[in-house]
């Protein structure tokens, strides 16, 4: 990996105000998918500052925490709290291989502190994703050198719309921090009652979460640039105010992108990259598209939007447990260059756990089977699921996903971790150039 500069104490001070670290994810939206070499050089940067984080710990304070100091017996808890994971220098080691955690050994795996697991570009929609996970204090600190990284180095107009772009509230449009609690058993694991229960992991896993946001957005606000507002929502929220109603009521979102229209184009003054939603949901939270054939009109792809929205449960007899779903055009490029528009139904699985991608598929098979009996005679032998839906895909990460890269990156052997981590930067990396370059056709 190259050797990149660093941003100066801004995103140390982050790491520091997490008080006490679980095990997170954190997904970082951008309003941007059109520089080429920006984004990919801001990937690196951010792949390059996780590698120094795993080698020299994510702070140079005196916080035990930040330097990765095992918990004193009073607060042993953090480590049996994750499940098995305590702290050993700048890596997360299991009780087998730690003394001080006896009562966590059911765990026979090493996690590195963080790491950015996924990333993802978006042309037609003109949006990226950077998706981090790991030991909260190490990902908040990762996140903030890569935020404050985009002020520096993206430019960003928050009034330019685009029919086909996806809503948007500023430039780091959204950043989720959201609880990792599934980790891996050892099938031969002795059971052991000083394991905690999954429910008290995950409280303290979503603690750790509202402090990594909180110091997240306090790094924005108090930033040399000061480039954006920060609104919180969900658990990070006083008064738990749910995403969707901080967009309506303090941004734009619904008035941007592909959302606007003619007699609701206004878009209020804010700052130089506008604003920034940053929360933390309850559970962790799976992106999953859907994209419609070019036969589907808008006000039939609102069908399917409804078909899929938890919130239809109870009022209307349909809908998917915890599922948000947003009706939006998406902008195909084929091979040739030549583009389309067709639409897709966006969803967030709010809690996958009850309301599963194998849940949406279900769904929109008997959407489809709804379709064809309300078609014509002629049309019903062409309806199945591949008349109406030409693409169904995830975007971001699972939570299986991040705790296997976390661990599958430990060895005994410190050249084989450096590796791992070297291949699979390169991997993301890959995949996100190629992403990007479709824009060209």
């Amino acid at each position: 990996m190259v050797s990149l500069p660093f941003l100066s104490a801004q995103s140390h001070v982050a790491a520091s105000a997490v008080s006490e670290s679980a095990l997170v994810a954190c997904n970082i939206y951008i309003a941007s998918a059109s520089s080429d070499s920006v984004l990919q050089n801001l990937l690196m940067r951010a792949q390059s500052h996780c590698q120094y984080i795993r080698e020299h710990g994510a702070s140079k304070n005196n916080s035990d925490a930040t330097r990765g100091k095992l918990p004193d017996k009073s607060s042993s808890d953090v480590g049996c709290a994750i499940r098995g994971y305590g702290w050993q220098s700048n890596k997360i080691v299991s009780g087998k291989d730690n003394p001080t955690m006896s009562g966590c050994h059911r765990y026979t795996k090493t996690i590195y502190p963080v790491a950015i697991i996924h990333a993802y570009a978006d042309v037609s929609y003109n949006r990226s994703s950077f998706h981090l996970a790991g030991r909260s204090d190490c990902v908040a600190d990762a996140a903030v050198h890569l935020i404050l990284n985009s002020f520096d180095q993206i430019d960003f107009d928050c009034s330019a719309q685009n029919d086909s772009a996806h809503p948007f509230v500023g430039l780091i449009d959204h950043v989720s921090v959201m609880p990792l609690v599934s980790f891996p058993v050892s099938d031969n694991a002795p059971s052991s009652t000083n394991i905690i229960s999954e429910k008290d992991g995950l409280k303290l896993s979503q603690r750790a979460a509202v402090d990594a946001a909180k110091a997240i957005g306090n790094a924005i606000t108090n930033s040399q640039q000061h480039a954006a507002n920060v609104f919180f929502y969900g658990l990070a929220c006083p008064n738990m105010t749910p995403l969707s109603k901080v967009r309506k009521e303090k941004t734009s979102f619904f008035k941007s992108g592909s959302l606007i229209s003619n007699n609701n184009n206004n878009v209020e003054p804010r700052n130089l990259k506008g604003d920034c939603t940053i929360g933390v949901p309850p559970y962790f939270v799976e992106n999953f598209n859907i994209r419609m054939s070019p036969i589907v009109s808008i006000s039939q792809a609102k069908t399917l939007t409804q078909f899929l929205r938890g919130r239809n449960i109870s009022t209307k007899g349909f809908g998917v447990e915890g599922v948000e779903a947003l009706t939006l055009p998406y902008e195909k490029i084929n091979d040739t260059g030549d583009k389309s528009l067709v639409y897709e139904v966006a969803c967030n699985l709010t809690n996958p756990k009850k309301g599963s991608v194998q849940h949406i598929e279900k769904a929109v098979d008997d959407w489809v089977a709804e379709q064809s009996a309300i078609s014509s005679l002629r049309e019903r032998a062409k309806i199945g699921t591949n008349y109406l839906i030409e693409k169904m895909y995830r975007v971001g990460t699972t939570e299986q996903q991040c705790i296997h890269s976390l661990v599958s990156g430990y060895s005994q052997s410190d050249s084989m971790n450096v590796k791992y981590w070297e291949n699979h930067d390169r991997d993301v990396l890959d995949k996100f150039q190629k992403l990007l370059m479709q824009k060209h056709g």
